[in-house]
């Protein structure tokens, strides 16, 4: 999904055409200040803040009866992997994922080959970046493929992100290395959206080839010369 079609998406679920517009910018490009947003969108910086409240008071009405009161967690420093591991504990039926650098926890996956097993399906978009990583493909693709996940490959990604069930989302930014910011949404409006840029993204991937412990990064590097990664 592109930016533009992320904000048709949102006008569609009743944000403000300024509020969506704020809140692509902030999926797009991770920019969460009000003076970053201001200057991207040629706004005054008080609009900016407005737009934000805007969409987080949008999300709050959308939200269905008894779910958490504030539409969006944020999570930082060491209590990141703790809460990470609570949610996923939670989920009962599927996780879809965009999956790029940087990874949280190690190259073996064991929490979704057990998921798997009791059967949660997990549907996941690699990008060509997390496929390169050493290890990557061996440890943690391979074995979670053979375990039943449904994989797919992109050339890039625009967000890091999971999302369980239809209950909330979780998004990391690159560029924050191991000092991550864990940004959950809860449902509603927003949740919404980022299902629709996770089914787009879904849509346009390319099906990973029949992964064994023996496939080789050379016929993963020829397979993505065919479609013009490289």
């Amino acid at each position: 999904m592109e930016p533009d079609d992320l904000f048709s998406h949102l006008v569609i679920l009743g944000l403000k055409p300024e509020t969506a517009r704020v809140y692509v910018q902030m999926l797009w490009t991770q920019q969460t200040t009000e003076a970053a947003l201001a200057e991207a969108l040629d706004i005054r910086p008080e609009r900016a803040r407005i737009a934000v409240g805007n969409a987080f008071e949008t999300h709050r009405r959308s939200a269905r009866r008894g779910a958490v009161e504030s539409p969006v967690e944020v999570v930082t420093g060491p209590a990141v992997k703790l809460r990470i591991r609570q949610l996923v504990n939670s989920v009962r039926h599927e996780i879809r994922r965009l999956d790029r650098p940087p990874h949280l926890f190690g190259a073996v996956n064991r929490a979704e080959i057990e998921q798997l097993a009791r059967g949660v399906s997990h549907r996941v978009v690699y990008a060509r970046e997390s496929l390169e990583l050493p290890d990557y493909l061996e440890k943690n693709v391979t074995p979670c493929v053979e375990a039943g996940e449904q994989a797919r490959a992109a050339a890039d990604l625009p967000v890091n992100m999971t999302i369980l069930d239809k209950d909330l989302a979780w998004l990391t930014r690159p560029e924050d290395g191991p000092d991550v910011t864990l940004t959950i949404v809860y449902s509603g409006g927003l949740l919404e959206a980022l299902a629709g840029l996770f089914e787009s993204c879904w849509k346009s991937a390319i099906q990973l080839m029949a992964l064994t412990a023996t496939t080789t990064r050379f016929q993963l590097a020829v397979a993505a010369a065919q479609r013009g990664w490289m």
